[in-house]
């Protein structure tokens, strides 16, 4: 029988069992050490204070943060009791100069971090139950470092537009749990709902909906793992009144059922701080 051979190289190569779930109970802090491996840090909540070198950061949820090899880092702030971040280790081979090359900022705002989260998770799972094989790792942190790489940069939005949509962002992530609209958020600034349109596209990358559904599926993927609620009190609980439509647009968003994202998912390693 005829086999499709196809090269496994790949430019990084992922520290096997060497990925977690951190989750706060509010004391400790982050480790001071120096390690051989580059670190990606992404946090779901709560705010993650460290340190590189001289460098301080401030890591809040929805970024990631990348930690280089060989260089001191630690925590400045103990945990808050809100804190869980993901966490991963990795290398990058050598390449030649002349190679296109992802291009990652060490702390960026990820674009689609409910993606970003399922990696994550699958990688841990895999990991778990020792399904995890060198390849397999290596093209999942490959992955999650092209999501990364796909960073929100503001395009024509600047000045008072650009505080306009931070200001629109801001109450998407603190009300997307209530009924809400464009024309709702647009009311709450005030402004005209198709200029915040605009400046909102313009600044993040996806419409005001967008970003509404976006929030409420990655409120919904972490209820559907860390909780025993059903769908219909999780869809109430993602401001969707109809579980009918919040399962469309669950499967829409993430290619599959709630139920089967919750079996996949159900597994985790978690390692509290």
């Amino acid at each position: 029988m005829e086999q499709l051979r196809v090269p496994s190289a790949l430019p990084i190569e992922a520290e096997k069992y060497w990925a977690g779930l951190a989750i706060s109970r509010g004391v400790g802090r982050h480790p001071s050490r120096i390690l051989d491996t580059y670190e990606l840090i992404y946090v779901r909540s709560g705010v993650l204070d460290v340190q590189e070198e001289e460098r301080r950061f401030t890591i809040r949820p929805g970024e990631a943060l990348l930690f280089w090899p060989g260089r001191k880092h630690s925590g400045t702030l103990d945990y808050p009791d809100d804190l869980e971040f993901f966490w991963v280790h990795f290398r990058v081979k050598r390449f030649r100069e002349t190679e296109s090359a992802l291009r990652i900022s060490q702390i960026t705002r990820v674009q689609n971090g409910g993606f970003l989260e399922s990696l994550f998770r699958h990688y841990i799972n895999e990991q778990a139950t020792r399904r995890l094989d060198p390849l397999s790792a290596s093209l999942l942190v490959w992955l999650m470092l092209c999501e990364v790489a796909r960073q929100t940069e503001p395009a024509t939005a600047s000045g008072s537009a650009a505080i306009l949509a931070g200001r629109a962002d801001a109450y998407i992530r603190t009300h997307f749990q209530n009924p809400l609209t464009t024309s709702i958020v647009a009311e709450d600034m005030p402004c005209n709902s198709r200029y915040l349109s605009r400046v909102y596209h313009d600044f993040f990358g996806e419409t005001v909906t967008e970003a509404i559904h976006r929030r409420r599926m990655d409120y919904a993927r972490h209820l559907l793992v860390d909780s025993t609620m059903n769908v219909n009190e999780i869809a109430v609980a993602c401001g969707i009144g109809d579980p009918s439509y919040f399962l469309k647009l669950f499967k829409r968003q993430t290619g599959m059922t709630a139920i089967a994202y919750r079996l996949m998912y159900a597994q985790t390693n978690v390692v509290t701080e």
